[in-house]
């Protein structure tokens, strides 16, 4: 079962003022590149825990296959195109991009 986990965050920088010391700004500046390490540590365990999930899970025989219909999908004249402008197109260009998805989804097996 996977939990909800909360991604580590990078600690603030504390305020220093001319008031402070040298060594009270150094101090504050090695204190705040603790809690950056300290907080990179954290989020690089907690990467691994959410990679661990994954792998964990329980695999779906049906996963990829509940909603196929079996019918193969055959693209003629189609164009690789990744790229069309939504408010200055046509049916051809979004024939050949909708053509590209459908053999990206094959490469996949998604799609027969």
């Amino acid at each position: 079962m996977t939990t909800h986990r909360k991604v580590p965050r990078v600690p603030q920088l504390v305020q220093v003022t001319p008031d402070h010391t040298v060594e009270e700004k150094i101090n504050a500046l090695i204190g705040w590149a603790h809690g950056v390490d300290k907080a990179l540590r954290e989020r690089h365990r907690f990467d691994e825990r959410i990679s661990q999930d994954a792998r964990d899970a329980p695999l779906d025989d049906h996963a990829h296959t509940d909603w196929q219909t079996g019918e193969t999908y055959t693209v003629t004249n189609g164009t690789t195109d990744r790229t069309y402008d939504a408010d200055a197109t046509n049916v051809a260009e979004l024939a050949d991009v909708l053509a590209t998805v459908i053999a990206d989804l094959q490469g996949v097996s998604i799609l027969s």
